[in-house]
């Protein structure tokens, strides 16, 4: 139980990392270390709903992926239902963060930012 803990830890951290190291390679303005801070730029706020839409498809619970950014498991359930709607609708913005997020290797990121 404390390994599939462990475990479950370091996948969200790394998925965290390689979110919010996307958003960089978009935004480099954009120098957030955690998808946890309070901010309503939508550049910011669409990673963050992307984060939350990944880690459900990955299986973690809502209460889950909302402690770890510092949500209600009813703030997660709204940014799934937004990336799921703004990805039917090919949002470019939002398009473009999940293509990348999911093509771009996890081995090009500098992990200690």
């Amino acid at each position: 139980e404390a390994m599939k803990d462990a475990h479950q830890i370091k996948t969200i951290e790394i998925l965290e990392k390689l979110v919010l190291g996307t958003m960089r390679s978009i935004y480099p303005d954009l120098r957030m270390r955690s998808l946890g801070k309070d901010n309503r730029k939508r550049e910011f706020v669409i990673f963050k709903q992307l984060f939350c839409y990944m880690c459900s498809k990955m299986g973690f619970t809502l209460q889950y992926i909302g402690a770890h950014i510092n949500k209600h498991h009813a703030s997660v359930i709204h940014s799934i239902k937004q990336v799921e709607g703004l990805l039917e609708i090919n949002d470019p913005q939002l398009h473009r963060a999940y293509k990348k997020a999911y093509t771009q290797p996890i081995t090009s990121f500098n992990w200690e930012k």
